[in-house]
């Protein structure tokens, strides 16, 4: 490398080495480049999607037991869900289990196992 290399090299990796005015602008910077609030649940209404059941009945699962503290991160992501218009009260057939799964920093995740619907839909390429 020659000098003019060493120097580009160390601009683009020698963050350890930032002045404080340096390390306040990379601060600002980074910022006003990332959310300080994770972005709402989106959702796209240019495509539509058809799981084809091949006219199988309905799939109807009982939800395990859950602990009253996974219970109420359920209800409270449902009703979140809901306030975002993401999801809607729904009459049906069909019954998915839903499983709490616990994260590393000890909240929840609501998760659907459609794993026996995904049996009973024809295979798509």
């Amino acid at each position: 490398m020659n000098a003019g290399e060493i120097a580009e090299h160390e601009m683009c990796c020698g963050i350890d080495d930032l002045s404080a005015t340096e390390e306040a602008q990379l601060i600002e910077c980074l910022a006003s480049a990332i959310p300080s609030k994770a972005p709402k649940i989106g959702r796209t209404t240019l495509d539509t999607y058809k799981i084809d059941l091949q006219a199988h009945l309905s799939v109807k699962q009982k939800n395990f037991r859950v602990s009253p503290v996974a219970l109420k991160a359920m209800y409270d992501e449902v009703y979140n869900l809901l306030a975002e218009n993401f999801i809607e009260h729904w009459n049906s057939d069909w019954s998915n289990l839903v499983v709490m799964v616990k994260k590393s920093n000890g909240s929840y995740r609501v998760c659907v196992d459609y794993r026996k619907v995904n049996k009973l839909s024809k295979g798509d390429a």
